[in-house]
């Protein structure tokens, strides 16, 4: 059984993945940091805020709460309806352009 210290270090490396896969995601889409942090909701910042959410959750073992306090302190509901609105993005796509940008940012990460 993982000790306390080993715990801990696992949740230190998941946070730092999320930070990785958040500046992954700014340099790909040419938004900044504080954008995505921020509360600016223009579509580029958005998209790439719900992105930046919806590669945090597959690819890390971040709770959504983590996840909203990494992205500026966000409720874990908006977590979600990122997630859910990248999900739909892909299933029910209006054009390719997000499924195929989360396909390149999962190579780049």
């Amino acid at each position: 059984m993982p000790s306390y210290k080993q715990k801990l270090m696992a949740k230190e490396n998941q946070t730092d993945k999320g930070v990785s896969i958040m500046e992954t995601v700014s340099e790909y889409y040419d938004v900044s940091l504080k954008a995505i942090k921020g509360k600016n909701r223009s579509r580029k910042n958005v998209m790439a805020r719900h992105v930046a959410i919806y590669l945090m959750r597959q690819n890390t073992r971040l709770t959504c709460k983590q996840i909203g306090e990494i992205l500026g302190n966000r409720d874990h509901s908006t977590v979600l309806h990122g997630v859910k609105m990248v999900n739909n993005y892909i299933t029910h796509p209006y054009d390719d352009t997000i499924k195929k940008d989360v396909f390149n940012l999962n190579i780049l990460i």
